[in-house]
Formats: C-alpha cells, sequence, structure tokens
C-alpha cells in the first residue's frame, strides 16, 4: 500500500498533510528519536510498501535515529535495511564498529539488532532511500553477518542506487505497481553484492549474539529488584566493560533496562482489562523504587503522565494510531511477507 496518501484511512500525521507533524509518530517503534520536534517545512518521509519488500525516503529530520529492538503490541521488525546515502555523510555504529557511510554508500543493518545512525552535524542536508527485505532474502546468510557493513560507492553500487532511486520516480508516478514489480531484481542485486563483501571480510563480532541474550534475560525479568551491571555482568560470565560495549549503542545498561521497564508499565495501564488497576503497584511490580522517580522518567519518555497515557486508551478516545502504537515507517514494514 501506498501509506504517504491515506491519512484519512491512518489518521497519521504524513508529510503530505496540512497540518505540522512529529517524526517520532512517523518512525516509532522502529526508531528512538532524541529530539521529538515538529517536522520542519523542508522534511520528507514517505514509504511504499508491499508484500515483497517496502521502500522509504528520508529527508532531513532528526540529526540522530536509535534501534531499540522491542515487541510492540505483539510485533517485532526483524527486516533487513539497506539505506543508500543520497546527500550528507550517514554513520552507522553497531556494538562492532562505527562505520561512516558518504554519500553514494549504502549502509546494511538488521533490525533484530540494536544500533545508531546519525548524520554529521556539520552537514545541512541529509537524504537517503531505504530498501527494506524480509531476512529471508538473504538466501543462507544470516544477518548477524550483514548487520553493520558499508558498500562502498563504486560502479556496482551506482547500479544499485540508480536502480532505487528509479523506483521512487515510478512509484510517485504509477503507484506501488512499479515498486511490486522491481523489488526482486533490485533485491537480487542487492543481495549479490552483500554476499561478495562477505565472502571478502571477516565475520561480525558474537556480540550481537551475546546481546540478544541478555536482552530477553532483561525482557523476561523487569520485575527484578536488581538488573544493575553488575548482576547481569556476573550472569553472564563478563567484564563490566564487555557488557558495557554491548549495550553503549542503545544508550548504555541502565538506560536500557529503564526503557523496557517503562514500556512494560504503558503496556500495562493500557490494557483493556486492566483500566481500573492503580498506577503505582504496576510501577513496583516492574522493578521501580520510587513512583516520583517513576512519574518524571514515564513523563520524560513519553511525553505525557501514566494517567493521561490510560485516559488515551479510553476506547471512545482511542484513534488507530494510539491502539496501534505504529508509526507510518512501522505500518509499512508489517506488509512484508
Amino acid at each position: 500500500m501506498d501509506l504517504t496518501n491515506c491519512a484519512e484511512h491512518l489518521d497519521l500525521p504524513i508529510c503530505d498533510a496540512p497540518a505540522p507533524w512529529q517524526w517520532r509518530n512517523v518512525l516509532f517503534p522502529v526508531f528512538d528519536i532524541a529530539d521529538d520536534r515538529i517536522a520542519s517545512p523542508n522534511d520528507d518521509f514517505k514509504v511504499w510498501a508491499t508484500q515483497r519488500g517496502a521502500l522509504s525516503v528520508h529527508q532531513g529530520g532528526p540529526r540522530e535515529l536509535l534501534r531499540v529492538p522491542r515487541v510492540v503490541n505483539g510485533r517485532t521488525f526483524d527486516q533487513i535495511g539497506l539505506c543508500l546515502v543520497r546527500a550528507g555523510t550517514l554513520s552507522l555504529e553497531t556494538q562492532v564498529e562505527k562505520r561512516s557511510c558518504p554519500a553514494g554508500s549504502v549502509g546494511v543493518f538488521s533490525l533484530r539488532y540494536p544500533f545508531r545512525l546519525a548524520w554529521q552535524d556539520d552537514e545541512a542536508t541529509s537524504s537517503c532511500i531505504t530498501l527494506w527485505l524480509a531476512p529471508t532474502r538473504l538466501s543462507g546468510t544470516s544477518d548477524d553477518r550483514v548487520h553493520g557493513r558499508v558498500l562502498s560507492a563504486s560502479a556496482a553500487v551506482a547500479v544499485l542506487g540508480a536502480a532505487l532511486q528509479t523506483i521512487v520516480e515510478e512509484v510517485q508516478r504509477t503507484g506501488r505497481q512499479a515498486l511490486d514489480d522491481a523489488t526482486d531484481g533490485v533485491a537480487t542485486l542487492a543481495m549479490s553484492l552483500l554476499s561478495a563483501d562477505v565472502q571478502t571480510t571477516n565475520d561480525p563480532s558474537s556480540e550481537l549474539a551475546s546481546f540478544v541474550t541478555i536482552r530477553n534475560y532483561i525482557d523476561a525479568n523487569l520485575n527484578a529488584r536488581d538488573l544493575s551491571a553488575a548482576t547481569l555482568a556476573r550472569a553472564f560470565g563478563l567484564s563490566r566493560a564487555s557488557l558495557y560495549r554491548l549495550f553503549e549503542p542503545v544508550g548504555g545498561v541502565a538506560s536500557y533496562v529503564r526503557a523496557r521497564r517503562l514500556e512494560r508499565v504503558r503496556e500495562t495501564i493500557k490494557e483493556p482489562g486492566l483500566l481500573n488497576r492503580r498506577i503505582a503497584p504496576v510501577a513496583y511490580g516492574t522493578g521501580f523504587k520510587s513512583i516520583a522517580s517513576f512519574n518524571r522518567a514515564y513523563r520524560q519518555a513519553f511525553g505525557e503522565s501514566p494517567r493521561q497515557s490510560r485516559r488515551g486508551a479510553q476506547p471512545a478516545l482511542a484513534d488507530r494510531r494510539a491502539k496501534e502504537g505504529l508509526g507510518l515507517l512501522a505500518l509499512g514494514l508489517i506488509e512484508i511477507g
């Protein structure tokens, strides 16, 4: 579906809408945004999606995007993104390394892992096209082997970039059928370039697998009183330095645990069958030790109080976005088969 022209159906702020829109409402929960500002007149975001893949065009907007894998309303995202940088220089930081993606190069990432995307501050213009594919497209190559790679500018990468740009132009002119028609060919080209890159370089560190294991442990034990870095390092036989390095791309161990606890409370207090349950016991039961600090952290994270979140969950007030909790990009990604 073409998600750039369906505001009346999705009730979402989008790039073509007359009213101001915020980047968080477009990119969350696929990406977290520290600076949740209203889009400027030069900002633009579009996404088209079919079962074969999705294509997004990103211009301007936040200088930094943080990927924190999470479950939202029972949904997870594990798609592979191939991001062609059209203007500016993009930094792609994973647990393993930090790599630069200048204009003409393609950064590759998997939404199954944490990473940070950041545009250089001294560059006024930033623009990229991202092709989103299901991980099954990797044809036997695991996503941890391609995550964080950069396909440097070359003749072959230029062909890929030209193909992506042509698809964008055709989709804008004729509709999403152009995306369906071209996705397979472009995906095959992209995967062949990735396979060649994987064969000529070493495998990424096993730190990715370690992060996933520890993340799953944290999610399963959010109600534990002690999820400190020291406790986690001891439980998994790691040094604190190693643990800090694993969680650095998502803001650190304590920040990740706090964010996951806040999300768990938010999900719980908005559950239709739990709207009469007191908020304080939910917060205590999710590992918070002070209601005052919980309330401050909650408002800072979500821009509203827990009570306001609960009122927004009432059926008479909830809109499509509030019920689904998905922004425009996420709605496109769930179309991919």
